[in-house]
């Protein structure tokens, strides 16, 4: 599956997870700063975000969450989103999003497992 764009996607895997994905991705803003970062959310409360050094930044509580565009394709079982630095696969049970090294999560609609060695952060907020 292609990018939606050059520099960013979202989609929903058939579990409910959804993500948006962006490499330099600036919203078509001038004055807006570029994202480089996957981010998935799965039961309405809890965020995860990957940035490209392979920190995993999770924010809990709903205050981190978003809504998908609409017409947000979904990203079939075994299939891969590719935007670099990140891979992100759509599994029976979820999302797992990587960077080269294996650092990176796998969200479920339920739960969050951290992968690799990155580092794994609490927020309460992720800066747009």
């Amino acid at each position: 599956m292609e990018p939606i764009t050059p520099t960013g996607t979202e989609f929903y895997s058939p579990s409910g997870v959804e993500c948006e994905v962006d490499s330099n991705f600036d919203g078509g803003r001038a004055d807006a700063s570029p994202i480089t970062s996957a981010f998935c959310e799965g039961d309405g409360q809890t965020a995860v975000e990957l940035e490209p050094d392979g920190s995993v930044d999770v924010c809990g509580n709903g205050q981190c969450t978003g809504n998908a565009g609409v017409n947000t394709p979904t990203l079939p079982v075994g299939t891969a989103m590719v935007l670099q630095p990140f891979t992100c696969l759509s599994e029976t049970q979820g999302v797992r999003c990587t960077i080269s090294n294996g650092d990176g999560f796998l969200m479920t609609t339920s739960t969050l497992t951290h992968l690799g060695n990155g580092p794994l952060l609490n927020k309460t907020s992720f800066a747009p």
